[in-house]
């Protein structure tokens, strides 16, 4: 017997009742359907945790809508059927499918972000190995490139940039170039490009702090 076919018990109807009036019915689908049924309780818990953010005024509909596009476009943690939900309803609230997609350029810069955890890892273990290669001073062109990514970046450096541009300096001037498109061009005003990089560098599945911080600034 498919679960769905069970009839919601008063307890289960009530909790439905107060997610849709909490999220709206926008947001309610068969996986919330299933969830009632099989636990009511956390269901109900879960709307009332969910909600507190829609309940304030301080960031308007549309742009929250960003934000959970965001999260549920970060690599290591996509969620499809949570981006299109989010996706429609943010075009019902006036979005333009230019914001939505600068959004997703945002989002999609985590999966580029492993070198932050994975450089620091890297030189532990070549240094171990003392096979570090010694390139003590940057030479011109890197001098460079660390002087405009500075300039472009209000004097924000990290020790990881400066090994990541010694290793390879290609990688982290193509990469920069790429993460950067969404500054240089796109409709979303920078305050709002700010919270979502927030959004990005506060993910779970890669917390980056220098750069939050960065962005927070």
């Amino acid at each position: 017997m498919n679960i769905l076919d069970v009839e919601l018990t008063p307890e289960q109807q009530k909790v439905k009742e107060q997610f849709i009036r909490d999220r709206g019915a926008w947001k309610w689908n068969e996986m919330w359907e299933i969830i009632v049924r099989l636990d009511p309780e956390v269901m109900g818990a879960y709307s009332t945790f969910s909600s507190i953010s829609f309940k304030k005024g301080y960031l308007p509909d549309k742009v929250k809508e960003f934000v959970l596009i965001t999260m549920d476009g970060i690599s290591g943690s996509i969620h499809p059927s949570g981006m299109k939900s989010h996706m429609k309803h943010a075009l019902e609230l006036g979005a333009t499918p230019q914001e939505l997609l600068e959004v997703m350029e945002i989002a999609c810069d985590m999966g580029c972000k492993a070198y932050a955890a994975g450089v620091p890892l890297l030189l532990d273990s070549l240094n171990k190995r003392k096979s570090f290669p010694q390139a003590a001073d940057l030479d011109d062109r890197q001098r460079e490139l660390k002087r405009a990514y500075m300039e472009r970046h209000s004097g924000f450096w990290s020790e990881e940039q400066e090994q990541i541009l010694k290793l390879d300096p290609e990688y982290f001037e193509t990469y920069n170039a790429f993460s950067e498109t969404p500054w240089r061009s796109g409709p979303i005003e920078p305050k709002i490009k700010e919270l979502l990089y927030i959004t990005v560098f506060l993910a779970p599945v890669k917390q980056n702090i220098p750069a939050l911080k960065q962005h927070i600034d």
